[in-house]
């Protein structure tokens, strides 16, 4: 777990100010109801660290380790309890019942809000981990030298000849419109 919520500093008053705000914000973001502001909690931390997962497979994803991270630090006693209520397949990971779940926790154990506040922590650092591995995956398979990839490196290459298409096109059409107006046998002097 983060080393930061277990030592917060040798008798430091700003270190334990410090720590006492990541817990509340991290208390808030876990024990938000409504399953779109989590969802757009999530993405938005997610996104500031460098992930871009679909909302669905976000939410899903970080249920499962935040639930495997919480119940590897629990008594036994304590985990089958706890790992009983979270859903433990994707139909039946709901938010309703991880927010439940997440609650009861909470409420059976002492110290719950710092080990909540370090799995959060440590679940999202393990998304992250877990998108650049998949990102360098797909990466992986790109060819640098593919010429379509070229665009997006140099986008003069495609936007020079894509106007100058445009102004052909303009001006033949301007000339057709010349040629009509020029040769119409039913246009009045």
């Amino acid at each position: 777990m983060n080393r930061s919520l277990r030592n917060p500093g040798q008798g430091s008053h700003a270190g334990e100010a410090t720590r006492k705000q990541l817990i509340r914000r991290e208390m808030r973001f876990v024990l938000q109801q409504d399953v779109r502001r989590f969802t757009k909690q999530l993405l938005a931390r997610l996104l500031d660290e460098g992930c871009n997962l679909h909302p669905d497979l976000a939410r899903i994803m970080f249920y499962e380790r935040f639930e495997l991270r919480l119940a590897a630090g629990l008594p036994a006693d304590t985990r089958t309890r706890f790992c009983g209520k979270i859903p433990d397949s994707d139909a039946d990971c709901t938010h309703p019942r991880y927010y439940a779940a997440v609650k009861s926790f909470l409420t059976q154990l002492p110290d719950a809000e710092t080990q909540i506040t370090a799995t959060v922590l440590d679940a999202i650092e393990e998304l992250k981990l877990d998108w650049q591995r998949i990102a360098k995956k797909c990466l992986s398979n790109v060819n640098p030298g593919d010429p379509y990839l070229q665009i997006f490196a140099d986008p003069w290459t495609a936007i020079i000849p894509g106007f100058m298409i445009f102004l052909t096109v303009l001006s033949i059409n301007h000339i057709g419109d010349g040629l009509r107006d020029a040769f119409d046998p039913h246009k009045i002097l």
